[in-house]
């Protein structure tokens, strides 16, 4: 059975607004704050809908994609912060895990880390990568492994494209190689994780 389309559009750009609170930001439209408290309730109650819509009919490719996604990202977040800790481990002169802990900075809107802006940066680090791979299934069901390599790749350029506005960083190569790597083992994740668990 075909996914119907309004639902496979909606929990498309619900599960997209983790990306789009980092564009708006990058934007200088709105304080990284004030996106994130407004579209992860927004994201939350979409799926929600979304969830209750699926277990009265018969959305079974819907369901099957969603936690598909959420399973390869789970994959794809792994291999991408395990490259980042063996780079870290090598003695790179920079902390690759750095702009994690920011984003927590950013969203409480404060300006020294404790423990609790470190837990949003990480929480917010997983709501992308389960996000991302989330949009990649709905999108392309399994797809092909080149094909999420692609996506990574994707997400690498605008990375690289928002990343410096947000965190006044320079895109030397030490930086790009560790990003490109990430994004290369997210998206293998993706891929080879898509092909075993969506139908």
């Amino acid at each position: 059975m075909l996914v119907p389309r309004p639902s496979l559009l909606i929990a498309f750009f619900a599960a997209a607004a983790s990306g789009l609170v980092l564009v708006f930001h990058a934007l200088g439209w709105v304080t990284l704050s004030y996106s994130a408290a407004i579209l992860a309730p927004l994201t939350l109650f979409l799926f929600l809908a979304l969830w209750v819509r699926a277990g009265r009919g018969q959305e079974e490719v819907l369901v099957n994609r969603l936690l598909g996604g959420v399973i390869a990202g789970a994959v794809g977040l792994l291999g991408y912060d395990l490259v980042r800790l063996v780079i870290l481990l090598a003695g790179v002169p920079f902390n690759p895990f750095r702009p994690i802990e920011v984003f927590g900075l950013l969203i409480l809107d404060v300006y020294e880390d404790t423990l609790l802006t470190k837990t949003v940066g990480w929480a917010f680090h997983v709501w992308n990568g389960l996000a991302f791979a989330t949009m990649y299934t709905l999108a392309l069901g399994k797809g092909r492994v080149l094909w999420a390599v692609g996506w990574g790749m994707l997400l690498e350029i605008a990375m690289v494209s928002t990343y410096p506005s947000i965190f006044g960083l320079m895109l030397d190569w030490p930086f790009l190689a560790v990003s490109v790597t990430g994004h290369v083992a997210y998206g293998l994740g993706i891929g080879f994780t898509a092909k075993r668990v969506v139908r």
